[in-house]
């Protein structure tokens, strides 16, 4: 039986489409999904709707949420897992902009003193 259900990939890409101008191939994606390449954050970039003024991963991670978040009265009709590999993503870029907060403010302290 073939499910009706959007998968998170699904919509990964459905939001995707409104963030940025032309149809993003599938392999890019399905690369970025299996976290084979960052090849997709260039393409964004390249063709984003925002006058070049957003980065290519905050682009992505908009997607993300997005992508994750139910549609109220709808949650039967999707899919939300997501692949693993987005949880290990997430864990790491909380971890990497802690580091950087850190860091920014250790430099912060040190020029002061």
């Amino acid at each position: 039986m073939i499910s009706n259900k959007l998968t998170y990939r699904n919509r990964f890409a459905k939001v995707l489409s409104h963030l940025t101008h032309g149809e993003c191939p599938d392999w890019l994606i399905d690369e970025w999904l299996d976290g084979e390449n960052d090849n997709l954050q260039s393409w964004v970039v390249d063709h984003q709707v925002f006058d070049d003024w957003a980065m290519g991963i905050t682009i992505i991670e908009a997607c993300q949420i997005l992508a994750q978040e139910p549609q109220e009265g709808r949650q039967q009709d999707m899919d939300y897992s997501r692949p693993k590999y987005y949880d290990l993503v997430e864990e790491n870029n909380h971890l990497k902009c802690m580091v950087e907060h850190y860091e920014r403010a250790t430099e912060e302290l040190n020029n002061d003193a």
